[in-house]
């Protein structure tokens, strides 16, 4: 498989508004309700038709990734896809990044390291982070080095985390993405893609270089796996 044969994305713009997803088996979904359906967007804009889950329901893709270490996933989720404050979340030991939106509008992020859920409101200087309005989209992006073992998270453009532990190390190609809704809410997703090229949305505005390097971040994350920052002031190196 060569790289540039990964590239999907899916507004759902080819389905049939009405359409229920568990009946469908082609471009990789399936779900876990026929009550999961393709609806007009237009209360939470992100495209025009976006898939929505009731509570408790589970949408999934698999594309098979064989081979291709660096790989970036991307979705918009709305913000009521969350759960209550201290509700017990599964962690999935086959997962190599899990998190969820919770009622706080936080990303919450599983720390393998610490064995802990990471309420993530601030970015990776520790500077604080809005929540995600009321309402409205967060637009995720995620990039999984499968040789590295490492993650890193961007949250509407933004580097919040960046060299996460796979939680499972053993995985070694991109498999699945899994979307559940939680017991008390119904959600929408839109805009999912899966790629091995930097996304172009973390690549320009005002928070892609958050180290001032000139290089945006997700850049420097692809090749680099961490942001390669210099201290204030001159610095010189000979060798």
């Amino acid at each position: 498989m060569t790289p540039s044969s990964l590239n999907f994305s899916d507004d759902f713009e080819g389905y049939v508004i009405g359409t229920r997803l568990s009946a469908l088996g082609f471009l990789g979904w399936g779900a876990s309700s026929s009550g999961i359906t393709i609806q007009s967007n237009t209360t939470y804009l992100a495209s025009a038709r976006a898939a929505q889950f009731p509570a408790a329901t589970v949408l999934t893709n698999s594309i098979s990734a064989v081979g291709l270490s660096n790989v970036w996933t991307e979705c918009a989720l709305n913000e009521s896809n969350h759960v209550v404050n201290g509700t017990f979340v599964e962690v999935d030991t086959n997962a190599v990044v899990q998190l969820y939106m919770n009622t706080n509008r936080y990303v919450v992020l599983y720390n393998r390291t610490s064995a802990l859920w990471e309420v993530c409101s601030n970015d990776i200087w520790g500077v604080g982070l809005a929540g995600v309005y009321s309402n409205g989209w967060a637009h995720i992006s995620v990039n999984q080095n499968y040789a590295t073992k490492k993650a890193a998270l961007f949250l509407n453009g933004h580097l919040v985390r960046e060299q996460i532990d796979f939680i499972n190390t053993n995985q070694g190609s991109f498999m699945r993405f899994q979307m559940k809704s939680s017991e008390s809410c119904t959600s929408y997703l839109d805009s999912v893609a899966f790629s091995t090229n930097v996304p172009a949305n973390l690549t320009s505005g005002p928070e892609s270089d958050l180290d001032h390097d000139g290089i945006p971040d997700a850049v420097e994350i692809a090749q680099c796996g961490n942001l390669q920052f210099l201290p204030y002031g001159s610095v010189f190196k000979i060798r």
